[in-house]
Order: C-alpha cells, then sequence, then structure tokens
C-alpha cells in the first residue's frame, strides 16, 4: 500500500526532472533532437523547443504547407513563433509580393502561435480570404511584427490589426504607397490588451503614420500602452506623438524615442512634455540636441539613455552641463548611458564617435554623482 501511495508523487517528480533538464537545453538542436528518441515523454518536451519557432522564406513555403497538411505531421501544436520574410534583393517586392497571401488560406490552424513576424513583402494586394484564414489560424496571437511591409494606405493596416483582438506587442516598420497623404483611415477595433507598441517611420508617408499613431491614443475603455517606442520623428508628427504621450500620462512605464535632426528645440519643446509621465521608469532619447535638455526636466526615472549629436567636440564645452546637475528628481536613477556622436574629428579621434557608459554611484550624503 506505500508503494501505491507514493507511486503517483514519484511519477509528478520524475515528469518535473525530465522537463527541467530539457528545458535547459532548449538552444541546443543536436541535444534535443537526440532527447526526442528516448520515449514519447521526451519527444513531446523536445519538440516544444525544436519547432517553437519556424522561419519561412519563400522557396520554402509550398514544402511547409505540405508538411503541415500531412497525415504524419505533428509539428503544429509546437509552433509558438513564425516568421515569414522575402530575400531581401532589390526585386523582392515584385517577385515575392503575394507568396505569403497565397500561402496563408492553405495553413493549418496553429493553436500555439503566439508571435507572428511578416517582413520584406507587398500587402497591397491582401484579399479577403487571405485576411479571415489569418484571424483563424492565428487565433490566439498575441506579438505582431511588421518589417518592410508595403501597404496601398493605412486602411490596409487597420483591417490587418482588427484580425487579431488578443495583441499585447504591435510592432510596425511599413511603407504606403499613398505615403505623402493622409488616408484619414478608420481605426481598428480598440486592442483592450496592448501594451507594448513599437512604430518605425520610413523617410516619408508622415501622413499615414498620423493616422496610426492617433489610433492608440487612450480613450474611454483603452488600457494604456505601458511600453512606447517610435523612430525617425519628425517635426510633422510632433503634435499627435505629444497628445499620445500626454493621454498616456503616469501608466507609460518605458520610452524609446528617436528624434530627427531636423527637429529644432522650439518645437521639441512645444510638443513633448514628459512631466505628465511620472510613471517613467526608462527612458531612452536618440539625437537629442545639444541644448535641448529642457526635455529631461521635471522627470524621475530609473534608466536613462541619451544620444546627443554635435558638429565638433567643442561644441560639448558649450553645452549646458549644468542642466544635468543631480536634482531630487534624479534621485532615483541607477543607469545612465550616454553616447556623443560627433560629425568631425577630434585630435586623436580619427573622425569616431565618444561613448560613454556610466553606472552612478551613491553617496550617503550627497545621492547620485555622475563620473
Amino acid at each position: 500500500m506505500l508503494l501505491l501511495s507514493t507511486h503517483p508523487p514519484f511519477r509528478d517528480s520524475h515528469r518535473k526532472i525530465q522537463k527541467i533538464i530539457v528545458d535547459l537545453l532548449f538552444d541546443d538542436k543536436d541535444s534535443l533532437r537526440t532527447c526526442s528518441l528516448v520515449d514519447q515523454a521526451w519527444l513531446h518536451l523536445s519538440r516544444r523547443h525544436l519547432f517553437a519557432s519556424v522561419h519561412l522564406l519563400r522557396d520554402r513555403c509550398e514544402s511547409f504547407r505540405h508538411l503541415c497538411h500531412s497525415p504524419r505531421a505533428t509539428l503544429t501544436p509546437y509552433i509558438s513563433t513564425l516568421s515569414i520574410n522575402s530575400p531581401k534583393d532589390a526585386d523582392y517586392m515584385q517577385e515575392s509580393a503575394s507568396f505569403f497571401l497565397d500561402l496563408v488560406p492553405y495553413l493549418p490552424s496553429l493553436p500555439a502561435l503566439t508571435s507572428l513576424e511578416i517582413s520584406s513583402l507587398s500587402w497591397q494586394n491582401a484579399s479577403q480570404q487571405c485576411l479571415s484564414s489569418m484571424a483563424r489560424c492565428f487565433c490566439n496571437l498575441t506579438e505582431l511584427r511588421i518589417h518592410l511591409v508595403e501597404f496601398t494606405h493605412s486602411q490596409q493596416l487597420s483591417v490587418l490589426l482588427s484580425c487579431f483582438q488578443m495583441l499585447e506587442k504591435v510592432s510596425i516598420g511599413a511603407t504606403f504607397a499613398t505615403e505623402d497623404q493622409a488616408s484619414s483611415s478608420i481605426p481598428p477595433p480598440k486592442l483592450r490588451h496592448l501594451r507594448v507598441l513599437r512604430l518605425r517611420l520610413g523617410l516619408h508617408g508622415t501622413g499615414a503614420f498620423r493616422d496610426i499613431i492617433s489610433w492608440f491614443i487612450p480613450t474611454n475603455g483603452l488600457p494604456a500602452i505601458r511600453a512606447f517606442s517610435i523612430a525617425s520623428l519628425d517635426a510633422s508628427l510632433l503634435p499627435v506623438v505629444g497628445s499620445l504621450l500626454r493621454e498616456l500620462g503616469s501608466t507609460l512605464e518605458d520610452l524609446d524615442i528617436w528624434f530627427m535632426t531636423t527637429v529644432t528645440v522650439a518645437e521639441l519643446n512645444t510638443h513633448i512634455d514628459l512631466t505628465r509621465n511620472q510613471g517613467l521608469r526608462s527612458l531612452t532619447v536618440h539625437k537629442l540636441a545639444s541644448n535641448s535638455w529642457a526635455l529631461l526636466e521635471g522627470i524621475s526615472i530609473d534608466v536613462l539613455s541619451v544620444d546627443i549629436f554635435v558638429e565638433s567636440m567643442e561644441a560639448l564645452n558649450r553645452m549646458k552641463w549644468t542642466r544635468l546637475r543631480w536634482t531630487p528628481q534624479f534621485a532615483r536613477l541607477r543607469r545612465f548611458s550616454l553616447a556623443v556622436i560627433c560629425f568631425t574629428g577630434f585630435p586623436g579621434s580619427n573622425g569616431e564617435s565618444l561613448d560613454a557608459d556610466t553606472v552612478p554611484e551613491r553617496d550617503s550624503a550627497t545621492g547620485p554623482r555622475m563620473g
């Protein structure tokens, strides 16, 4: 009787040990393949890692489709991340614009898929059948990454986002055929689980991106974004970005913002006010002008990273460093990273940039000090 009563707990412990062993080998494909030959339990544990991430190029899509529909195939329940892109050559848009759109209607349901990356292809000819298939195949999607995808206008992107109501992370790096005009597109249904938003703008297309940014300005019933990243931000987008930051308020915890060099200090200080984002814990600012420290005033954060562009090393001596003196709002700062990028060389530099990565030390009497 004692053996019978203790056997189930022993078996559970044995399974936990097996899982720990296999999980430790998550990035060792050869060892995982060997583990999959032990028995049925080890096969299942190994496949969770072997097939967790699938990267498809154009020439593999047809084989993948046949494999998914094979009666002997058992990999689809294990795929959690799917990345699909075309080769990055000069003619990728023309040669492989539709290979993904043609593939999707023939994909089976991928119940474990939570992350999808689409890159280097055109979305202009997407059919309703393709969109309906995406909603069915990727019903549990929580992360969507779009990189170098060409849309006709922002409405197409809105329709795509509408397929996935459980999204928690969205990354958009797109181009638009009607990029110089705002399309006044209808926003997608509110993504009520969204927590992380990353936008990377091209050199053009500010009209379409004004639409996109405005989609995420919180309204009644919409949970606020906690991490926001935006790159290549020009002056025309500052007002809508400023509105988004104001509405996010204290719920925003992580901000990564990259300004174009054409943005002036006056424009920056007029539209971007971080004093309303009192919940900020980490701030990264790229291409900050040497005399625009006012952006950093009145905020209290743990991690600060700044990239400064100067026209000469002499400009460093003219910078208003006094604005970085430790004041009460910086009392919580634990890490400060500074990169100074100089457009001209200085003696002994050979034209290279000057990088600094300083972790401040706390003095018991005076607080943090910057080295």
